[in-house]
């Protein structure tokens, strides 16, 4: 709605133009403060009262002879200063005017009463010492408003924005600006930003804020969110999300990109310690989120809302969930999250995903990118929970610790993890799943995937195998692994599993199974595999088959060799319980079995079929390629 204009500057048509009163200019005016004064000639009131009187945009500046640097504070005894027309505030610079409420008054309330928002900028101030039992400590703004060149702190407010409190449908834009120390009593301890309009903050640094609710440092729900070239540090949100920032647009098409930004070094009581994030089409580029902590989930940052988030050339680093999950990233949004590019380091959770936790049944793709140095209980680098579907594609899995299951990924049941081109290596787990845990009815498929060097206390040096839905494994290799059994792989009953094309070597076992552990009810296809220079404290220096006498189990085009059992079936060990065997074109030579079975155990009451299969120059004091029944087709 357009203001209305005053029937005064109607008048009957006369040769010559009256000369307008004041109060009611047309032309822009330059309006000049003069002293330090709350109110009179020469105050800044004064000047702002004879702007609002005004249907143009009014210029207010400061006399530079008065206003040098440490000159006293603009000390507010009569209350906050209302702003109802468009204004310009021009600022000397934050270190020479000083504008104070007091402790006792808000300093700016802006809002011309009509619903266009109108536009107000100011600049190169300080406001401090701002208080109001509700909303906006410093500023209350209902209108466009443009903040420059300013510092903001020290400011309470009861409830929202203990600097700035915004809700308005125009524009918001905050630049080369400091958020310091501000106080609310519920969210935006720093500033508080709502309404249908946009929002542009940039070269803004939010430090020392704190909210008795979240959004310690920033809470905003805007039609768009752009942050650039900012800081978030030190924040503090002391009984719900966000100790960083909480961000989110007012539907699942709205824009919100970060770009350019340290999160670092904020907390909160509750969950999030960094950046919150809702609903939105979501963006970061080039951000950092580290040293963040929050006494329950998501350390760093955490995804809530409906929408896609993107995360690109970005690095999470050393951020703690304390007692809860995803001590890096915690995504539980309705949508598609895709981080490429990045790195998720040397974060930790108490509970689960110390580096990344991907919650519900979502989709995670994770390209080009490093998770390393990760510690949880279990899932230290990536725990996927209950339905949850993610791709990692091209990216490392490396040194990461659980103290349970799973110290490189963590797949809950009917969960759907896929390993494109990417490689696991170095990580640890103080029970199973030194590279990663696959739990019941869970899927895992590996292609291209490098396992080395992983570890665990328990079985599955690199997978470990719950009765999961199905494990297909398709040019991977498997090297320096270790565990008790299953030094590369451990499959614990009912999972069909398909190696193709995969090489595994040099891995070992203190118990059984130096490189496969196979104790499957279903169906197990090995398939054009090497497996070579494998050791196992037990049986099956190579290869460990074992089950239900159900599945079927075939070896087809493959070569085992030189490895070496200290118990018996140097190359391929087959348990009593295994259903039936098939060893098909392929070579089993060279292994080496301290007791029976050099080549080939069979422990089995059932033949192991054997056709054009090569079983020689292997060793045993029993049976040097062979012990046990076998039948050649």
């Amino acid at each position: 709605m357009i203001p209305p204009i005053s029937p005064a500057l109607f008048h009957e048509a006369r040769p010559f133009p009256d000369l307008e009163h004041l109060e009611h200019r047309i032309a822009p005016a330059s309006l000049l403060v003069s002293n330090t004064n709350d109110a009179g000639d020469g105050s800044l009131r004064a000047a702002i009262e004879q702007a609002n009187e005004s249907s143009s945009r009014d210029r207010i500046t400061f006399d530079r002879t008065i206003f040098v640097e440490g000159a006293p504070p603009i000390l507010l005894t009569g209350g906050e200063i209302s702003i109802s027309n468009p204004i310009d505030i021009v600022g000397l610079g934050p270190d020479r005017i000083v504008i104070s409420g007091n402790e006792a008054s808000r300093i700016f309330f802006i809002d011309d009463g009509f619903t266009k928002a109108t536009a107000v900028r100011i600049s190169g101030l300080t406001l401090i010492d701002g208080f109001s039992a509700d909303n906006g400590g410093a500023i209350f703004s209902r209108e466009s408003l443009t903040l420059t060149n300013s510092v903001v702190t020290g400011n309470v407010a009861g409830e929202e924005g203990g600097g700035l409190y915004a809700n308005t449908s125009g524009k918001i834009v905050i630049q080369r600006t400091q958020i310091l120390g501000n106080t609310s009593g519920d969210f935006g301890g720093g500033l508080y930003l709502i309404g249908s309009g946009s929002t542009k903050i940039s070269e803004v640094t939010f430090s020392g804020n704190n909210a008795l609710g979240g959004g310690g440092g920033l809470f905003a729900v805007r039609d768009s969110i752009t942050i650039s070239g900012s800081a978030f540090l030190n924040n503090s949100a002391d009984t719900d999300s966000a100790g960083g920032l909480k961000l989110g647009a007012n539907n699942e098409r709205g824009r919100v990109l970060i770009q350019n930004t340290t999160i670092s070094g904020n907390t909160t009581a509750a969950d999030v310690g960094g950046l919150y994030l809702g609903r939105g089409n979501i963006r970061l580029n080039s951000v950092e989120i580290s040293n963040n902590f929050a006494a329950n989930d998501a350390g760093g940052l955490g995804w809530g809302g409906v929408g896609e988030l993107s995360i690109r050339n970005s690095v999470i680093s050393n951020n703690v969930a304390n007692v809860g999950s995803g001590g890096g990233l915690y995504l539980a949004g309705f949508g598609e999250a895709n981080i490429s590019r990045s790195s998720i380091s040397g974060n930790t959770a108490g509970d689960t995903g110390g580096g990344f936790q991907l919650y519900g049944y979502g989709l995670a793709s994770v390209a080009k990118t490093t998770i390393s140095g990760n510690s949880a209980q279990n899932g230290a680098g990536l725990h996927l929970s209950t339905g949850a579907l993610a791709v990692l594609s091209d990216s490392v899995v490396s040194g990461n610790t659980a103290s349970s299951a799973g110290g490189g990924f963590f797949a809950e049941p009917e969960a759907d993890f896929s390993v494109r081109g990417s490689t696991v290596t170095g990580n640890a787990a103080g029970t199973t799943g030194g590279g990663g845990h696959v739990s019941v009815a869970a899927s895992l498929a590996v292609s291209r995937g490098v396992f080395t060097s992983n570890l665990a206390a328990g079985d599955g040096g690199a997978i470990y195998g719950l009765s999961p839905q199905e494990m297909v494994i398709d040019r991977g290799t498997f090297s320096g692994n270790e565990a008790d059994s299953g030094g590369a792989i451990y499959i614990s009953t009912g999972a069909p599993l398909t190696i193709n094309s995969s090489t595994f070597a040099g891995n070992f076992a203190s118990q059984d199974g130096g490189a496969l552990y196979l104790d499957s009810t279903a169906a197990t296809t090995l398939a054009r595999i090497l497996v070579a220079q494998n050791v196992s404290g037990g049986s099956g220096g190579g290869v460990f088959l074992a089950g239900a006498g159900v599945g079927q189990q075939t070896l087809s085009n493959s070569t085992i060799r030189d490895n070496a059992a200290s118990g018996s079936g140097g190359g391929v060990f087959v348990d009593p319980s295994s259903g039936p065997v098939g060893i098909e074109r392929s070579t089993l030579t060279g292994n080496v079995a301290t007791v029976e079975g050099g080549g080939l155990a069979n422990f089995n009451a059932i033949p192991v079929s054997l056709l054009r299969a090569n079983i020689s120059a292997n060793y045993s004091p029993l049976g040097p390629n062979i012990d046990g029944p076998v039948n050649n087709a």
